[in-house]
């Protein structure tokens, strides 16, 4: 993985963090997850999309930084991995499920 790419997500993915203090530990979380895809050698690609998997749901980062900054392919796996919370508490795991085929 490029570095450069790494340093770029990290700091955008800061860069939208709400001021106020959240409920989870989303930057750590976030970082766990890009660490154990990058020691089990995942793709760029799944990489930066592990490490932003929560923007969309977590801050206020619109879906055109993403795009914008690693493109559709990337877009695609945070989408499909973001909580639809329009849906009832019960149908929100199945949702996620049936996106990520």
């Amino acid at each position: 993985m490029t570095w450069f790419k790494f340093e770029e997500a990290i700091k955008i993915l800061v860069s939208y963090f709400p001021e106020e203090a959240m409920k989870k530990p989303t930057l750590y979380h976030s970082l766990r997850v890009w660490v154990y895809l990058w020691n089990h050698w995942y793709t760029v690609n799944i990489q930066i999309a592990g490490l932003l998997h929560d923007a969309l749901e977590d801050t206020d980062m619109p879906e055109q930084v993403i795009w914008e900054n690693f493109w559709d392919d990337v877009l695609k796996i945070v989408k499909a991995n973001s909580k639809n919370n329009n849906l009832d508490k019960s149908e929100i795991l199945e949702d996620i499920i049936k996106r990520c085929h």
